[in-house]
């Protein structure tokens, strides 16, 4: 009998490898579950910066505007702006990879639809102000969304 046992044997080696390939795919799960929620995360981020730029918009147009329509077709949004010296203006917010939508949230305001299928409002900022809901979603995956709320208002001219 061999007194001098230096070495491993298959049995050890193998479950040597086997805590060794565990414990790597876990670290590798762990991993990429990371790496996933970190890119939805910054996909979320970039809708909402979306979305508060066209509110910030909107509300600057809404507060210097004589007149201006709010068309939405086809995951664009479309305004078509009277300045305040009658000079018209046009601007569009699209992107090759996202869905722009709006709702109107004030029940006094009226969406009329268009031929093509998309809906317009008529704005008088002097006369109303408006409640809307901003949409902005992916085109390759309409899950992934944000939705901005925002309230338009001009302050209006009081009367003595």
């Amino acid at each position: 009998m061999i007194k001098n046992e230096k070495g491993l044997t298959l049995t050890e080696l193998m479950v040597t490898l086997a805590i060794l390939s565990f414990a790597g795919v876990l670290i590798w799960s762990v991993f990429f579950q990371g790496y996933n929620y970190s890119q939805k995360a910054s996909a979320k981020n970039r809708l909402q910066q979306e979305g508060n730029l066209i509110i910030t918009n909107l509300t600057s147009i809404h507060q210097t505007a004589r007149y201006y329509k709010i068309m939405n077709n086809q995951c664009e949004i479309h305004l078509e702006i009277t300045n305040m010296d009658d000079t018209k203006q046009n601007i569009s917010f699209s992107d090759p990879n996202l869905c722009y939508q709006y709702n109107s949230k004030s029940s006094s305001i009226i969406e009329e639809p268009l031929p093509s299928g998309g809906k317009v409002i008529n704005m008088d900022p002097f006369d109303k102000d408006i409640k809307l809901e901003i949409i902005v979603s992916e085109k390759k995956n309409s899950s992934n969304s944000a939705k901005i709320d925002s309230m338009l208002y001009r302050v209006k001219a009081g009367g003595n």
